[in-house]
């Protein structure tokens, strides 16, 4: 989390793609348990499956389209390491969620904004890292689009969780 830009260098091309799809599923599976714990709607497994679905199939269909959007700007990297990247860069949330889960269960917090979101914001440090290698260095570029794929992503998460 303090050199994102170096993990996605050193780690997204061995990551491998069941890791990269699992980490951003299972990381919103959990934000989402929490989310369901905090309203005491433990039973159902509605709030769980949304975060698999949100995070394994809408995060790589993210990184599909932010590969399509850089190919002008000279982006050499495959798809396949965009998405490993994209994937990566949500282990900070899949952190948060593993804490938060934890916190919620033990203690009896009501954890999915402090642990949760905050999760989901980390992501935007690798996020920015990996965007401005595919974007050659163009930071304001990589700023922009680090910033939509944030918005889009709760957006999405906002319609997924039913608010």
């Amino acid at each position: 989390m303090v050199n994102p830009g170096a993990v996605i260098s050193r780690y997204a091309e061995d990551l491998g793609m069941p890791a990269a799809v699992g980490i951003p599923a299972l990381a919103f599976a959990l934000f989402f348990l929490q989310m369901a714990l905090d309203l005491g709607q433990s039973g159902k497994m509605g709030p769980f499956l949304g975060g698999v679905i949100l995070g394994g199939l809408g995060i790589p269909f993210l990184a599909l389209m932010v590969w399509v959007v850089t190919r002008p700007f000279g982006e050499t990297h495959t798809l396949r390491w965009t998405v490993q990247a994209f994937g990566l860069a949500y282990a900070p949330a899949l952190i948060y969620g593993i804490c938060g889960l934890i916190a919620n269960v033990l203690l009896g917090w009501h954890t999915a904004v402090a642990f949760g979101v905050t999760g989901v914001l980390w992501t935007l440090g690798p996020l920015f890292a990996t965007l401005r290698r595919m974007t050659g260095d163009r930071r304001r570029l990589s700023m922009a689009l680090a910033t939509m794929v944030g918005l889009v992503v709760l957006v999405i998460f906002s319609a997924v969780a039913g608010g």
